[in-house]
């Protein structure tokens, strides 16, 4: 017994009158370690669990009490921007025979942190009775600062990245698509609705830098909701080669906080191979007739390859036999264009009435290499056609209840074809009810081409344009973008849009399909004779579009059943065409052409279909601190409803100010949550199948003064809110980009 008390009061310190409690610091400070036995979780969005690693603590306690040795912990907590209502931390805790403890910690509001900090006092308290005195002894030391991270696996989800030709090597100066897909620990792909962020960033940006939709070339795009799990991203190569890693974040909305989930992919850009440059003249039709102003397509390549305007130093062109007319109406028998594309065209006239005029082009690159290529060009009497198409107005037929939207089409060169054959058509969409949920639910509101897009049978002309054509005895269309054993001979048609690489109007317009060869190649009814062309924007479709609304199929249809039209002496014709009023807000693409084989000529315009004029009930005056209306467009001449269209939207506020701009939103946007919710839908101008489209209102707050009659002071507080009255006007808006 007296040995168990020498034991115990050899680290005791005492005197004859009372105990004394001195102080030992023993630890070492300004020491900030991760511990990663700790960690803590959310259990709500303001409270979190954890459980803290605290040390061997190993206590004594006789059998009978005469001495003690306990520890405890005094600890505060450091939780950044995040105020704390309640802690276990609040109390000194016993740690006795304890190595890890359980804490909790309230919010005062929903909070999110990724890390805390613990940091306090560690109390070792001895005691001991000798003869009926007690005796105590105190040491304490510095407890951590430790720091405890939140322990979410953000790796339950994953981004899959793959490029469309299953290549990781890219040339210089080359465009190539990747897809991306957001998964789940199961492998399935999450919902748009979960999906907060996305972003997209070369991380090697002198190597790869991504290309938008106006050909502005980034190294970093950011998203915003709506988000699909899937879809692409367009990167364009430099003339470094090296490899070059591209980087994918995604923030994903979880049950109580937000993950931040990311994925890296590597491309090789390759080294630049052997040079091979060549200059091409190309003029579409047999003849040009003398003081007719033509034009003659150029394109220079490299490698087969288009090359980059970057290793153009001079273009020249001379010509005999004729002079080159400018913008400005000048003309001259040398020219030198400001740019130097690649690709483009100069206009020009024949001046002498002799057998030929020769067209000469001359290109510098910068490494010093030049080329010469020249084009002979028959002078005859005829001259090749082009077309001007207008848009003339909409009508409304009351007796056949249509819209009539007239056309004006010109021909420039009348004498070349007395009849133009004209075709009409919208887009081919597979899926027509599924493609207006998605429209509704704004998954269709990406600018970038995306997977959402595979089943509408449209090029949009900010893609890389993927038609070709392949010309032998017969034309075969060729791409890769859409199946094309979904389109049906006689009754689809295609249509080759003109863009900036292709203005060539001999292959311009409607082609009529005979057969469908493969899932890639369709034969055509007509013959193209100029040989294999690529780099061709399209649109696939007829003039049919479902109407999901009633189960019914809407049409287009032109006052000449057979879309031959005679021109007048002047070259001219007009147009009609006919359509209900679901069509209205849906995109068509009109197709002009004439000749056949080398004398073919044509021209494509699109456009939105307007019907008349748009109308709606005004709102009411609103008067609390958010209002919601339904409204409903339809169409002031006949009372049908706008319906699953997009629309442009004008107000003006008649009375009272607004807190936050007006918003438009769908059903589906407003109750996707269960709840009826303003804050949290998006803004989104689209009608439903019967026009309806709702709006929120935010009045702005009124405040009046309050005097606090202890004090005597005055405060602001809520007094309601200024009474708003709100007035739109509304148009049609187009359904696809061009």
């Amino acid at each position: 017994m007296f040995k168990s008390f020498l034991t115990a009061i050899s680290a005791v310190f005492f005197s004859n009158q009372s105990p004394t409690i001195p102080t030992i610091q023993n630890a070492t400070l300004n020491q900030s370690y991760q511990q990663p036995k700790s960690y803590f979780f959310y259990v709500s969005p303001s409270v979190i669990d954890g459980k803290l690693y605290v040390g061997r603590n190993e206590g004594i306690v006789s059998n009978d009490g005469s001495v003690k040795k306990v520890y405890s912990l005094n600890a505060r907590v450091d939780s950044g921007s995040c105020a704390i209502a309640s802690s276990t931390f609040d109390q000194e805790i016993d740690i006795t025979n304890k190595e890890y403890i359980d804490f909790e910690i309230v919010f005062k509001t929903p909070c999110r942190t990724d890390v805390i900090t613990v940091s306090g006092e560690k109390r070792i308290t001895n005691e001991v009775f000798i003869n009926g005195q007690l005796y105590t002894s105190t040491k304490t030391e510095n407890f951590g600062p430790v720091r405890l991270f939140n322990n979410v696996n953000s790796n339950s989800y994953t981004i899959k990245i793959k490029p469309s030709d299953g290549e990781r090597s890219i040339k210089q100066n080359s465009v190539k698509t990747l897809y991306y897909k957001i998964t789940n620990p199961q492998g399935e792909e999450i919902s748009s609705s979960h999906i907060k962020a996305l972003k997209i960033r070369s991380l090697d940006s002198e190597k790869l830098l991504l290309l938008l939709n106006d050909d502005t070339l980034v190294s970093e795009i950011s998203l915003e909701p709506p988000i699909s799990s899937f879809g692409s991203v367009v990167v364009r190569s430099l003339s470094t080669p090296g490899e070059a890693k591209i980087s994918i974040k995604a923030l994903i909305e979880g049950d109580n906080f937000d993950d931040e989930i990311s994925s890296f992919y590597s491309l090789e850009v390759e080294p630049l191979p052997i040079r091979i440059y060549e200059a091409r003249l190309n003029y579409p039709q047999n003849y040009v007739k003398v003081g007719e102003i033509s034009s003659i397509e150029y394109t220079i390549y490299q490698n087969k390859e288009l090359v980059p305007s970057s290793q153009i130093k001079n273009l020249e062109f001379t010509i005999g036999g004729g002079v080159f007319v400018l913008g400005d109406g000048s003309e001259t028998t040398h020219y030198t264009p400001p740019f130097f594309d690649s690709a483009g065209s100069i206009y020009f006239k024949a001046t002498n009435p002799q057998d030929y005029l020769r067209i000469t082009l001359k290109v510098t690159f910068q490494d010093g290499t030049q080329k010469i290529t020249s084009l002979k060009i028959a002078v005859g009497e005829e001259s090749i056609n082009k077309f001007n198409v207008d848009y003339v107005g909409t009508r409304y037929d009351e007796e056949l209840g249509l819209f009539v939207d007239t056309y004006s089409i010109l021909s420039l060169n009348p004498s070349f074809s007395p009849t133009v054959k004209v075709d009409v058509i919208t887009p081919k969409i597979l899926y027509p009810k599924t493609y207006y949920d998605d429209f509704l639910k704004g998954k269709l509101d990406f600018n970038n081409p995306n997977v959402f897009y595979e089943d509408i049978y449209y090029e949009m002309l900010h893609q890389q344009p993927s038609g070709e054509f392949i010309s032998y005895s017969s034309t075969i269309f060729k791409t890769s973008r859409f199946d094309l054993r979904n389109i049906i001979p006689g009754e689809d048609k295609l249509l080759i849009l003109p863009n900036r690489n292709n203005p060539n109007k001999t292959i311009i317009g409607a082609w009529e399909i005979a057969n469908i060869l493969d899932r890639n190649r369709m034969l055509l009814q007509q013959t193209y004779p100029y040989g294999s062309k690529k780099g061709l924007s399209f649109v696939i479709g007829n003039n049919t579009r479902y109407n999901v609304a009633q189960d019914t199929i809407a049409m287009m249809r032109l006052d000449h059943p057979l879309g031959v039209y005679e021109l007048d002496e002047k070259g001219m014709t007009k147009v009609e065409i006919y359509y209900p009023s679901f069509m209205a807000g849906k995109d068509m693409f009109i197709s002009v052409t004439a000749g056949e084989g080398k004398d073919r000529v044509g021209n494509v315009y699109k456009r939105t279909l307007t019907g008349t004029e748009l109308t709606s009930l005004q709102p009411e005056p609103c008067k609390s601190s958010v209002c919601i209306y339904r409204l409903k467009l339809y169409f002031a001449q006949n009372r049908k409803p706008y319906q699953y269209a997009n629309f442009a939207v004008r107000c003006s506020l008649g009375s009272g100010s607004l807190r936050k701009p007006l918003k438009f939103t769908t059903y589906y946007e407003l109750t996707k949550g269960g709840d009826i919710d303003c804050d949290e839908a998006l803004h989104s101008q689209k009608v439903d199948w019967d026009g309806k489209v709702y709006i929120c209102i935010y009045p702005k707050e009124v405040y009046k003064e309050v005097k606090d009659p202890e004090t005597n002071e005055t405060s602001p507080i809520l007094d309601g809110y200024e009474e708003v009255s709100v007035s739109c006007t509304y148009n049609v808006a187009e359904e696809f980009g061009y």
